[in-house]
């Protein structure tokens, strides 16, 4: 018997034929994670993540993060920088009115940046 076994992920996708459950007669592996870095994840906000992950703490206390982002992600950053221990987290609309700028105030408890 041949069987065909597919796997799928938002980022890859592999497919396989396998004869009698032990002989692997033929696969593939298509990945788009080269692409899906280029334009932010799966769902274009891995950029801000990464921001906020890895630099929050390099802000002073009281120090200001402020972010340009797309078209509707606004409110998503801002569960973003929520998420990461930023405070007085707010929106700001663009000249068009358009909700585009995500402001917050950094996490660090202390003024020690040699920490």
């Amino acid at each position: 018997m041949i069987v065909l076994g597919i796997e799928s992920t938002c980022d890859e996708t592999a497919a396989a034929l396998v004869e009698d459950g032990r002989h692997l007669l033929s696969n593939v592996i298509s990945t788009s994670v080269k692409e899906q870095a280029l334009y932010g994840g799966v769902d274009g906000l891995d950029f801000y993540r990464a921001i906020c992950e890895n630099w929050g703490d390099t802000l002073a206390h009281g120090g200001i993060l402020l972010f340009e982002c797309g078209w509707k992600q606004a409110d998503a950053v801002a569960e973003i920088l929520q998420k990461y221990g930023f405070s007085d987290v707010c929106i700001e609309k663009d000249d068009a009115g358009v909700p585009r700028i995500v402001i917050g105030r950094s996490p660090r408890e202390d003024d020690d940046l040699t920490k």
